[in-house]
């Protein structure tokens, strides 16, 4: 096994390492070799980012990983600057494989300065891993151990509930004496957005705003 820098012809076996990562993780779907190698040359990107450096571990013709690092940059001039894991991920059981990655990227950001990391920060997430607002899936455990025995701490997240066949009951006439307005704004996904409006005496007491889920996924 070997370390790496990224090269365009790696996209290809990425792209089965990845896709054989993600099988049957939700939100998740294959990706295509292009879509590995606009993401390893910083499509999308955001612009906070600097410096990249994309580290993959290979054997022989296989790919078991890949660690892809970046320099955020701080509104605070003197502040130091802080390095960013955009994605990191290992083959299930190649333990060796995933810390070699880390040790690069992190070598790496040390290098331009870094002393400390953030790792799989939604606003930094590969345009196609999962939904917008992601972090690090709790179903990738074995890269939440990785983190976690080299020192990173959980300090975000979201969490997504999933109702098949959602199919809500109808809610019926309030108790209280209250107008209830629906508002049904079109947006990407299949489904359209609904705002729920609660006033009393012609003023708003409360909403509840729910999105399309193609808001935040291509």
């Amino acid at each position: 096994m070997q370390i790496e820098a990224y090269r365009p012809e790696m996209a290809p076996a990425l792209a089965d390492s990845y896709n054989d990562l993600v099988a049957g993780l939700p939100y998740c779907h294959p990706v295509s070799a292009e879509q590995i190698a606009a993401a390893a040359d910083g499509a999308d990107a955001d612009d906070r980012l600097h410096s990249d450096a994309v580290f993959v571990a290979m054997r022989g013709d296989a790919a078991l990983g890949m660690a892809h690092v970046a320099l955020e940059s701080s509104e605070e001039p003197d502040a130091a600057p802080r390095g960013a894991i955009r994605f990191l991920w290992y083959t299930r059981g190649q333990r060796p494989a995933g810390q070699a990655l880390l040790e690069a990227g992190e070598e790496h950001l040390r290098a331009q300065g870094a002393r400390s990391a953030i790792a799989f920060h939604q606003d930094y997430r590969y345009p196609f891993y999962h939904i917008g607002h992601a972090y690090l899936s709790d179903r990738l455990e074995h890269i939440h151990a990785l983190l976690g025995m080299n020192g990173y701490q959980r300090c975000a997240g979201e969490v997504y509930l999933r109702w098949p066949d959602y199919r809500p009951p109808a809610p019926g006439e309030p108790p209280l004496p209250l107008e209830v307005r629906l508002e049904w704004p079109p947006g990407r996904g299949d489904l359209p957005g609904l705002t729920v409006r609660v006033l009393r005496d012609g003023e708003e007491v409360g909403v509840c705003v729910n999105l399309s889920l193609g808001e935040f996924t291509d």
